[in-house]
């Protein structure tokens, strides 16, 4: 800008002096004009520049601010984020203990609630014999009436008197085996032996259910059970053979939906893969 001024001030010295000098003409004084006004044209945009130059450098100054600002600002949001998150992380650590604690006092209490319900059903049993026993009769069984003898033998086996309950079920079975009530007898007499935990004989007595009357109605739960004995006693194979012949032959029972359900807690399919040729 120096320069420029020094510039300006000699050319209009040179101006003022060159009518002094014979020697200068007009086409000299024109140059020295022409160049005066370029000079002045120079300083101009130099201004300009300069103006602009510190406005901008006004509004870079200001943006940086602004930046630094927003920065500094942002840092402190982080830090209140991260002792929110820190405080919150506490606090469901805490819940999380408190919880757990919660939940082995209730399976405490659900466990010691469930030994005195099963303590409790097992003195009603008790108390429920007891009553039985002295306040209904025991049926005494009539041979000549099926009726009762079917009801007598029923009665035997509902108080736990497995082993008569057996004798005069068999004793119906050999003087009415074509009634309607025989696969019942039959089934019964299964059902009774398997209370008393003697799977083959039980095994045994089901199959005749299936064998003597294998249309009547307690087929498909003689299956069932019949199924139920071979688990208990490690017969896996065997079971699920009898649990699949059940839903192939009895498929809309109830009895077969249970050997469904129990085909699946095994894990194995309820349908035989077929072999490959």
């Amino acid at each position: 800008m120096r320069n420029s001024l020094l510039l300006a001030g000699v050319l209009s010295l040179l101006l003022i002096t060159a009518p002094s000098y014979p020697s200068a003409d007009k086409e000299e004084k024109q140059m020295l004009q022409q160049l005066q006004n370029e000079v002045t044209v120079l300083q101009r945009q130099i201004r300009d520049l300069q103006e602009s130059n510190a406005k901008y450098n006004g509004q870079v100054t200001t943006l940086i601010t602004q930046m630094l600002d927003n920065v500094s600002s942002t840092a402190s949001a982080v830090g209140q984020i991260k002792e929110i998150i820190q405080k919150s992380q506490g606090d469901f650590t805490a819940g999380i203990n408190a919880s757990n604690g919660q939940i082995a006092q209730v399976n405490e209490k659900l466990i010691a609630t469930n030994n005195r319900l099963e303590r409790l059903s097992e003195k009603l049993i008790q108390l429920q014999h007891s009553i039985d026993e002295k306040v209904t009769p025991r049926l005494e069984p009539n041979p000549s009436n099926p009726e009762q003898l079917f009801a007598a033998a029923y009665s035997d086996y509902a108080r736990g008197n497995y082993d008569l309950a057996i004798s005069e079920f068999k004793l119906y079975l050999e003087i009415y085996n074509q009634s309607e009530a025989a696969d019942n007898a039959q089934f019964w007499i299964g059902e009774a032996l398997l209370s008393q935990g003697k799977l083959p004989e039980a095994i045994a007595e089901f199959d005749k259910v299936i064998t003597n009357y294998p249309k009547g109605d307690r087929a498909p739960a003689a299956r069932l059970k019949k199924a139920l004995a071979l688990l208990q006693a490690q017969l896996k194979d065997e079971a699920v053979s009898e649990f699949r012949s059940l839903i192939k032959l009895h498929p809309n029972s109830a009895e077969a939906e249970q050997a469904r359900q129990k085909l699946t807690e095994l894990g194995v399919p309820i349908e035989e893969p077929r072999r490959r040729r």
